[in-house]
């Protein structure tokens, strides 16, 4: 097929439009960086920030969309500016035959003091499905692996010493996604011609957060004591950082948010079943042997 991914200069879109071309597609893409930046190379690259309009992708017989601005913190507006509106634009880029394939979020699920990032995922949903195209959503979530520039940074930065401390006790099952897996479901869905729909993408087994990175810290090599801070303070220490965040203008994230805790201290599992029956989609990795 010939297929445009957005966001290949990120972790997801880079993975996945090397996963693509090593299949036998032919592969455009597409990221905000000028090509000098990239630390690696992907496949037929040019840069392309979406939020600035669309561009003409009518060769192409599906894009796989992975582009976004992602965090858990900032102004609505600007979140916007990427995830809604530069949707449209990849949306009105490609002719109505083709498929689209768009790498969503888990966090759309985190309706409780949803994020701007979660607000607009959902938005740039709605667009995308709205069409009368060919279209699947995939939602994982926690997307780990090779490349991850969430998950695994973020919580070797939040060690003080060997300690990490972890909102609430560390028994909440969450279901996380492996890179790779989230790859294949691309794959399952590009060529499940016949399927539209939103999936949700996690890996076979759901640790516990505890679990989960006790297990990541030992695979890396790095040590790591984990000590379990109540959920009740650690919302109480969210809540005032934010308010100041917010009264100081300060710019970068808050130590701490209530998203984050949510995030590590509130189970969150997620049914892979129609995944599996409708798009053929099996995990091929998980936290424990899974590349990382």
């Amino acid at each position: 097929m010939r297929i445009a991914v957005t966001g290949a200069s990120g972790f997801i879109g880079g993975r996945v439009a090397c996963a693509l071309e090593a299949a036998g597609h032919q592969i455009w893409s597409y990221g905000r960086r000028e090509s000098a930046a990239l630390t690696t190379r992907v496949p037929y690259y040019s840069s392309w920030d979406i939020a600035t309009g669309p561009r003409d992708l009518a060769h192409v017989d599906a894009i796989v969309h992975c582009a976004a601005q992602v965090g858990q913190w900032g102004s609505l507006a600007s979140y916007d500016t990427v995830n809604v509106q530069g949707t449209r634009h990849v949306v009105e880029s490609v002719s109505r035959r083709a498929r689209v394939i768009y790498v969503s979020s888990g966090s759309v699920y985190h309706t409780h003091h949803a994020t701007a990032y979660a607000r607009t995922k959902l938005q740039a949903e709605a667009i995308v499905m709205a069409e009368e195209r060919s279209a699947i959503v995939l939602r994982p979530h926690i997307v780990y692996g090779p490349g991850d520039t969430t998950l695994w940074p973020r919580v070797r930065e939040a060690r003080r010493g060997t300690l990490l401390f972890l909102p609430g006790d560390g028994k909440n099952r969450v279901s996380v996604t492996h890179v790779d897996n989230l790859v294949h479901s691309i794959e399952r869905s590009l060529a499940a011609s016949h399927v539209g729909g939103v999936f949700d993408i996690a890996d076979r087994e759901s640790p516990t957060m505890r679990e989960l990175l006790e297990t990541m810290f030992a695979r890396h090599g790095v040590p790591v004591r984990i000590r379990t801070l109540p959920r009740s303070v650690a919302w109480s220490a969210a809540t005032v950082f934010e308010a100041l965040w917010r009264v100081l203008r300060r710019s970068g994230d808050p130590p701490l948010t209530r998203y984050l805790v949510q995030s590590l201290a509130d189970p969150f599992t997620r049914d892979i079943g129609p995944a599996g029956r409708e798009l053929g989609y099996a995990p091929i990795h998980g936290f424990r042997d899974g590349p990382l």
